[in-house]
Parts: structure tokens; C-alpha cells; sequence
């Protein structure tokens, strides 16, 4: 990892910027699970901060109710990718059990910025804006991508040292971009999967 960085440094410093593209992007994809555990190791951090707190004596009355409140709460966090209150989380996985696994509890987690509890009824908010914003990110990613591949068959065809590495970095980071755009769209339409899966549970309940 340290040669990594000490070859980043070393590019930016030449000017070397699609070389600095292209070591940021390998030492991501070797390192992802590093980079994952660390992730995982600082989401549980507050957990055992949580766990320690509660392990004391001191803590009683509404200060223990909320401390046991909110450490179920990364719990869940941690574990179902739920960070939100008690009668939400429940509203969420009773409309998931509803399913009767038709419907991947994973969509519920992507979806979790769309979702709203009102009245005690799980909904599905997705605003004009974001619908257009889905539609964009769509017409980005292809667009990017395919300038992307354009790039790669140009650098083939025109082969040189000179000219293969700048544009190798162009190349790489035109792909990431895009499927950054694609990831983003994950969200709306796990959203709309279960926009879908509600009406249907509604209609069951009039008929």
C-alpha cells in the first residue's frame, strides 16, 4: 500500500495525472477489502461505545432507555442497513415479510432514502426531481462509457507509448464515473419495486 502511495506522489509531482488515475484505480480494486474491513471495523465503534456505556451502573432511568434505544438501532444499522427508529424498522421488515420473499430485503436497504413512515404506513416518496435526475444519470453512465470505449479502440488502433497512458486514464476513469451514475440508479429502482409491492398489498387489503 505504501509503495502505492509513494508512486501516487511521485505522479502527481511529474504531472503524470491519467498515471495517477490509473494507480488509484488499481490499488482500489486490490485493496477493496481492506478498504471494506475498515469500514466495518469504524460502524462498530460506536456499538461498542454503546455496549460500554450500558455495561455502567450509573446509567439509569431515561438516560439507559435511549442508550439501549440507540444501540439497537447500529445494531441494525450495522447489520440490516436500517438507521432509522423502532416503529419504522418494524413497518419495514413486516412489509418485507409480506412479500413472502418475492421481494429481496436488500431493495428495502437501497431504497431506505425514498421510504417515509406516516400515520403508520410505510410510502414510497420519489420526487419529480429524483425521477429526472434517474433518467440523466441513465443517459451519463451510457454516454460516459460508451466515450470510454471509444477512447480504449482509438488507443488500439493508435498505438504509442506517448499517447496509451494518458489516455488509459481517461479510459478508466470515464468507466468508473459511469458506474458510479449506474450505481446511483440502484436506489429508485429498488424504490419502485417496492412502490409496486405496496399498491399490491393495498389492493389485497380493499379486495
Amino acid at each position: 500500500m505504501q509503495e502505492i502511495v509513494t508512486k501516487l506522489i511521485e505522479s502527481i509531482e511529474k504531472g503524470n495525472y491519467s498515471v495517477a488515475i490509473i494507480i488509484i484505480f488499481v490499488g482500489l480494486v486490490f485493496n477493496y477489502r481492506s478498504i471494506i474491513e475498515f469500514i466495518d471495523s469504524r460502524k462498530k465503534v460506536k456499538i461498542l461505545q454503546l455496549e460500554k456505556i450500558l455495561e455502567s451502573t450509573k446509567i439509569k432511568g431515561v438516560d439507559r432507555e435511549l442508550s439501549e434505544s440507540e444501540l439497537i438501532k447500529e445494531q441494525f444499522k450495522s447489520t440490516l442497513g436500517l438507521s432509522v427508529e423502532k416503529e419504522f424498522r418494524e413497518a419495514i421488515i413486516k412489509a418485507h415479510q409480506h412479500t413472502k420473499g418475492e421481494l429481496d430485503f436488500v431493495h428495502f436497504q437501497r431504497a431506505l432514502p425514498y421510504l417515509e413512515y406516516e400515520n403508520n404506513t410505510l410510502k414510497v416518496h420519489i420526487s419529480k426531481f429524483e425521477y429526472i435526475g434517474c433518467i440523466l444519470n441513465i443517459i451519463s453512465s451510457i454516454s460516459i462509457c460508451l466515450i470510454g470505449y471509444g477512447l480504449f479502440i482509438y488507443a488500439l488502433f493508435h498505438f504509442s507509448w506517448s499517447t496509451f497512458s494518458p489516455i488509459m486514464g481517461l479510459v478508466l476513469l470515464s468507466i468508473f464515473i459511469g458506474f458510479v451514475f449506474l450505481y446511483e440508479i440502484r436506489h429508485i429502482i429498488s424504490a419502485k419495486k417496492i412502490l409496486k409491492e405496496l399498491e399490491h398489498q393495498e389492493n389485497k387489503t380493499i379486495y
